[in-house]
């Protein structure tokens, strides 16, 4: 049981604590993650992708899918990812996706968030997987991307930033960092496939 002055002490400290979180205006950002849970039906899908956030001005923390096909009333779906740049969803149906959105907060204490979006891969070919028509159940990479400062800030401007495609992390790279979060599923023996059939084309 805590003595008066034990609980005295707490209290101030808790005081002090809502305080500062009070003043800073420090908004608490949640991340959807979680391990893949098994396919619904025999019709659903997974997909996974990566996004190197490590020159962006924002954590990636979260981000959301759009259903394009079937149509929907829910059409924007929330991401699952693993805080290290994997983002990945799984039991879709089959049929048609884009990247909406990626973003996060720009830092701890901070209340400002960044909502990325990629350029019209009609226009941008190489962000032509953020766009996906899965015809089949299985597995589905969406691309790997980085974002970038592409103009450099001053005293009377600001930073500007771009996205590009990546070669670096591989497929075959993300697709083990997938596997934490499938091994227990079974999603698992699509990815253990999908890298056995990269690491054969090497």
């Amino acid at each position: 049981m805590l003595n008066s002055i034990t609980f005295t002490r707490f209290l101030k400290i808790l005081i002090v604590v809502t305080l500062a979180l009070s003043t800073s205006s420090c908004l608490i950002f949640w991340t959807k993650t979680g391990d893949a849970k098994d396919p619904v039906n025999n019709n659903s899908i997974l997909v996974y992708g990566y996004l190197d956030d490590s020159a962006a001005p924002f954590s990636f923390r979260w981000g959301q899918l759009h259903q394009v096909l079937p149509r929907t009333d829910e059409p924007f779906l929330d991401i699952k990812l693993n805080k290290k740049g994997l983002f990945y969803l799984e039991n879709l149906p089959v049929g048609s996706y884009s990247i909406e959105s990626l973003g996060g907060p720009e830092g701890f204490f901070s209340n400002s968030s960044w909502t990325w979006r990629f350029p019209n891969p009609s226009q941008h070919p190489e962000f032509k997987l953020t766009e996906l028509r899965a015809g089949k159940p299985g597995i589905y990479f969406m691309g790997a991307y980085r974002i970038y400062e592409s103009k450099h800030g001053g005293f009377f401007s600001s930073a500007e930033y771009s996205s590009a495609s990546v070669d670096h992390p591989s497929e075959l790279e993300i697709l083990q960092q997938l596997r934490e979060k499938t091994r227990d599923s079974k999603w698992d023996h699509l990815v253990v496939a999908r890298i056995n059939e990269l690491i054969k084309r090497k």
